[in-house]
């Protein structure tokens, strides 16, 4: 058996935390919503941030349940799979390297509206607690709110919401854009169809006149 004397063991992990800290504090640099924090509050995401790996098929989030951590992607691709009308499975979007997933939860303070999947071998990412992120990213919350308003990617989202808080409305607009079995999109496409069978109808009975 072997231990570490006590002088250099402080200085070990005093080490460990600052290449950490570099090492986040870079790549948080680089990630465009970020871009409203400060140097200082940058440093402080960075300190917080905590790695975590995952491997293909384990779920970073799950749908229908407390919003427990906000990540940010390291490495990797992740899938979000939502509910539509009929709360069946379907596939909204994917996010790869920079990406955030989780804010929504923290940001509305509600429960989760969709699984996060890792979809490649490997994603390795940075997670931050509610408390955590209160604190980090408070100086920046409107500013995420009003991003992810405009955001077109975040349309599954808000239309999500609308469903729960009770709006039928909502729940047509899930089925059109996922083309959900009895949704407008399939009675449209039902309907172009039979005029398309209409009109070719008619060109062979033209053909036939003598």
């Amino acid at each position: 058996a072997w231990t570490l004397d006590r002088k250099p063991y402080p200085r070990l992990l005093h080490g460990t935390f600052i290449k950490k800290r570099a090492l986040y504090s870079e790549f948080l640099a680089k990630v465009s919503f970020l871009q409203g924090l400060s140097h200082v509050g940058l440093i402080q995401l960075a300190d917080a941030l905590q790695p975590e790996t995952f491997v293909q098929g384990q779920y970073l989030i799950r749908y229908g349940e407390e919003g427990q951590w906000f990540y940010l992607i390291l490495e990797g691709t992740v899938e979000v799979l939502g509910r539509d009308g009929a709360n069946a499975v379907i596939p909204v979007c994917e996010f790869s390297r920079g990406d955030c997933v989780g804010e929504m939860e923290f940001l509305y303070g509600h429960r989760t509206v969709a699984d996060v999947r890792a979809k490649t071998p490997e994603v390795r990412a940075a997670k931050l607690n509610r408390a955590h992120f209160e604190l980090c990213m408070g100086p920046i919350k409107e500013l995420l709110k009003s991003s992810r308003q405009a955001d077109p990617v975040f349309t599954y989202y808000r239309t999500r919401r609308s469903i729960d808080s009770g709006s039928s409305e909502a729940q047509g607009m899930v089925n059109f854009c996922f083309g959900v079995p009895g949704s407008p999109r399939e009675e449209t496409d039902t309907d172009t169809d039979a005029d398309a069978d209409t009109e070719e109808g008619a060109g062979d009975a033209c053909e036939d006149e003598p």
